[in-house]
């Protein structure tokens, strides 16, 4: 009996070396397993961070320098429309309708009237020389238009347009251009001094010079070679015309009070094409 006992002991203690051995054995994998995630292993290499859209489009569109421009003259022409403010203004005192026109010859009859110049055709040329190499331009217009003068009157108790006369605009503006932008395709303004030739043809008293300030704005669109744009000119020309009066077809005349416009105030809306070299 003390021999079983004695052999079971035996053999529960080399099955206890046997399982003790077994847990040496697989004791360093799960240690070295513990402190890998412990965190002190080898961090990853870091991966370079890719540009986004909005800084790789600004990386491959930068605006290129105004030097690298090799023109130094531009010339082209233009076609548009140019308009014109109030000229006059006339009234009978007594408010008794007059007979308006040419000795003899009676256009309308009205107590009063202002005379407007309507719109009209307008064709245009420029030349400008850069300035150094930067955005400045020295710029030269000749802009010649027509358009009526319109009699906006009171007839009774209504109003009416009648023609009065028609007047033909010979225009010369020189100033100074900058270009807002480095690109090819860019806006610019300008801002300088216009003289202009007002020549009416019937009423030769409204023939009359005048200069002033004047502005462009506009934009120009490279095609190839060339230029295609719109701009928008505007022109206030000092005018003396104080001393004309409207004549009266028919006598005895009323007195009249009679209010000419200081300044005309000419505008421009314009297809420009143009070329530089």
């Amino acid at each position: 009996m003390k021999r079983a006992t004695s052999s079971l002991r035996s053999a529960r203690g080399g099955a206890a070396v046997a399982l003790a051995c077994a847990l040496l054995a697989a004791a360093p994998p799960a240690a070295a397993q513990e402190r890998g995630d412990t965190g002190r292993r080898k961090p990853p290499k870091p991966v370079p961070a890719r540009p986004t859209t909005a800084e790789a489009q600004a990386g491959l569109t930068a605006p290129p320098a105004l030097a690298s421009d090799p023109h130094r003259w531009l010339g082209g022409l233009a076609l548009g429309l140019g308009d014109g403010g109030d000229l006059f203004r006339v009234e009978t005192l007594n408010g008794v309708p007059a007979a308006w026109g040419p000795p003899g010859a009676t256009s309308f009859r009205a107590s009063r009237f202002t005379a407007t110049v309507d719109p009209g055709l307008e064709i245009a040329g420029h030349l400008a020389r850069r300035l150094g190499r930067g955005r400045w331009w020295l710029r030269a217009d000749l802009a010649r238009g027509a358009g009526d003068i319109a009699a906006e009157a009171l007839l009774g108790q209504s109003g009416d347009v009648l023609f009065y006369d028609r007047a033909t605009f010979l225009t010369f503006g020189l100033g100074l251009e900058a270009r807002l932008t480095s690109w090819p395709s860019h806006p610019y303004a300008a801002l300088g001094v216009a003289a202009c030739r007002v020549s009416a043809a019937r009423y030769d008293d409204l023939s009359d010079s005048g200069f002033g300030p004047r502005v462009v704005l506009g934009y120009r669109q490279r095609i190839g070679r060339a230029f295609a744009g719109l701009e928008v000119s505007m022109a206030g020309i000092g005018l003396g015309i104080n001393e004309f009066r409207p004549p009266i077809a028919e006598t005895p005349e009323p007195a009249v009070r009679y209010e000419a416009a200081g300044r005309l105030w000419r505008t421009g809306v314009r297809l420009a094409v143009s070329r530089g070299w």
